[in-house]
Order: C-alpha cells, then sequence, then structure tokens
C-alpha cells in the first residue's frame, strides 16, 4: 500500500480531473439547455457519478481505503460530483419562493442519485456473478 503522502496526492489529482470534467460535462449541458442549465449539468454529473461509484464499490467489494475506492471513489468521483451546487440550486428556488420545485428537486435529486448508485453496484455484482 502506498504512504499517506502518495494518497493523498493521489486523490487530489484524482479530484482535479473529477472538477475539470464536472466543468466540461455542465458547459455542455449549459448549451443543450439554457432555461435550467445549471440544474441539468449538476444532475447529469451527480448522476453519472453516483452510478461510476456504485461500479467501483461493487467492482473493489465496497474496501473503503483500498487504494484504487480513495483514488477513483473519493477522488475522481468526489471532484466530479458536485452536491455543494445541487444545495445552493435547492436554496435559489427557495430563495424564488418556487418550494414545491425546490422540495421535489431536492428530494427527487438524492432518490435519483440512490437508484444511480444501486444500478452500478447491482451491474457490477451480475458481471462479477458471471465471471
Amino acid at each position: 500500500f502506498p504512504r499517506a503522502g502518495e494518497l493523498f496526492s493521489r486523490q487530489f489529482m484524482s479530484a482535479s480531473v473529477g472538477k475539470r470534467t464536472c466543468i466540461m460535462v455542465s458547459s455542455i449541458a449549459g448549451w443543450l439547455s439554457a432555461d435550467a442549465c445549471s440544474m441539468w449539468g449538476t444532475g447529469i454529473v451527480n448522476l453519472a457519478g453516483s452510478f461510476a461509484l456504485g461500479c467501483i464499490a461493487m467492482g473493489l467489494g465496497n474496501q473503503r481505503n483500498h487504494p484504487w475506492m480513495l483514488f477513483l471513489g473519493v477522488g475522481m468521483c468526489g471532484g466530479f460530483t458536485t452536491f455543494s451546487t445541487l444545495s445552493m440550486e435547492i436554496a435559489d428556488l427557495i430563495h424564488a419562493k418556487l418550494w414545491v420545485l425546490a422540495t421535489a428537486y431536492g428530494w427527487g435529486s438524492v432518490l435519483c442519485v440512490w437508484l444511480a448508485f444501486v444500478c452500478g453496484a447491482w451491474i457490477v455484482g451480475c458481471l462479477r456473478a458471471e465471471g
């Protein structure tokens, strides 16, 4: 296993790559839908990141301290997903007094990313069982 300093630098590097990818995906989503560009971009990256995290967790047997889990899961997926942006978007909806939309967006996002994680884990679990 790598030393703590090596793990930290690898996580930092992978988080940087994840964040750059997030910005790129969000920008593309913004071009597709100018009305709610931020929300679409946030949704896409959080769904994709949660799906990938489910795949990674199942692929590594849910070993939280495995170097690849720290690099890909904590670093890459952590940098890629953007739950702080989700929180700010919900706050913006509340500020605009769009209570129902804020509630639906918040709970709908949490449910969808959970389902994406479960689907990723399920697919990898099925593939591991076959192989």
